[in-house]
C-alpha cells in the first residue's frame, strides 16, 4: 500500500532533496501503484508485484527467488 511506502521512505530519508516525491499528495501515491499494478496484470512475467508489508528480510528473500534464475542462466 502507498501508506507503507511512504512510511518506509520516511524512516531513510536523511536530505530535504530527497522529499519531493514523497510529499506528493496520497491520492498521487495511489493513482502510480495503481498504474503499476495494471502494467503487473498485462505482463506478469515482467514484474513482482510484492507484498510491502512483509518484513524487509522476506521481500529481500521474495526478490531474489525471483532473480536468481535469470542470474544463473544469463537472462535479463
Amino acid at each position: 500500500p502507498p501508506e507503507e511506502g511512504l512510511h518506509r521512505a520516511a524512516s531513510r530519508r536523511d536530505q530535504e532533496d530527497d522529499r519531493r516525491f514523497e510529499e506528493e499528495p496520497l491520492s498521487f501515491h495511489r493513482k502510480v501503484r495503481s498504474g503499476y499494478l495494471e502494467l503487473a496484470k498485462a505482463e506478469p512475467e515482467r514484474w513482482l508485484v510484492l507484498d510491502a508489508t512483509l518484513p524487509m528480510k522476506r521481500v529481500a528473500e521474495l526478490i531474489w527467488q525471483r532473480v536468481e534464475p535469470l542470474v544463473r542462466s544469463g537472462a535479463g
